[in-house]
């Protein structure tokens, strides 16, 4: 399984709470970056400043000024656009570890609509960063990688008693697994070990299985569980 340690970028610039505004919009210049990590004095993330923090300032000028019946909305960002420091500027941001899975880290940004992560250590450390384009390598592996990684798997856990009685195709990341099985139990277990390989995109089954008498068919089930019959 990918986690985040094996995409991530480890090495990221960052600014601090006290950062001057103008300082930091040239961290993000100088390094092209959409958006700069803000972290305290012993280098815990505390927040993000991004490019549309930063161009609050741009759409609202110099020393703006909120009216009493401004919608809360725009009053955050008058608020944000007289900021001038990172830490009056920047918003909070999810984070993830090195161990987070890939896909759980691509739910996080999905779901609170976020196109980078920082990473850090269990007591907030900032180690690194991870974006969307860092999450989409999996997909980039080539098809022969994939069905490579499914033909041994299937022979490493001795899903059937002949391999090569199972054929792999993966055209565009769709993963094709074609041929019979000793027993029905052996599909879904094949299947689990086809879901786990890094940039499938979907599967196409065209499994087949004899038919099998009430006992046999339980301990065929008893095994692709791994729970041997007694």
């Amino acid at each position: 399984m990918t986690t985040v340690q094996d995409v991530m970028r480890e090495m990221t610039p960052t600014v601090g709470r006290s950062t001057p505004f103008k300082e930091v919009v040239q961290t993000m210049d100088a390094f092209r970056m959409s958006a700069v990590p803000v972290v305290d004095e012993e280098g815990r993330f505390v927040g993000m400043v991004t490019e549309a923090d930063v161009l609050l300032k741009e759409a609202y000028g110099p020393a703006p000024e909120a009216r009493v019946f401004e919608r809360w909305r725009h009053r955050v960002e008058l608020e944000k656009a007289s900021g001038t420091t990172a830490g009056a500027i920047m918003r909070p941001a999810p984070t993830v570890t090195q161990a987070t899975p890939v896909w759980e880290a691509a739910k996080v940004m999905h779901d609170d609509d976020q196109i980078r992560l920082p990473v850090v250590e269990p007591d907030g450390m900032l180690i690194g960063i991870v974006t969307w384009r860092d999450l989409l390598q999996d997909f980039l592996r080539t098809d022969e990688a994939i069905r490579r990684e499914i033909v041994e798997g299937i022979a490493r856990r001795g899903a059937v008693a002949d391999p090569h009685a199972i054929l792999v195709r993966v055209h565009g990341g769709i993963a094709t697994i074609v041929g019979q099985v000793e027993h029905e139990a052996q599909i879904p277990l094949i299947l689990d070990l086809v879901r786990d390989v890094e940039g499938v995109v979907e599967i196409e089954q065209l499994l087949t299985a004899p038919h099998e008498p009430d006992d046999q068919a339980r301990r065929a089930s008893s095994f692709a569980a791994g729970r041997p019959d007694r």
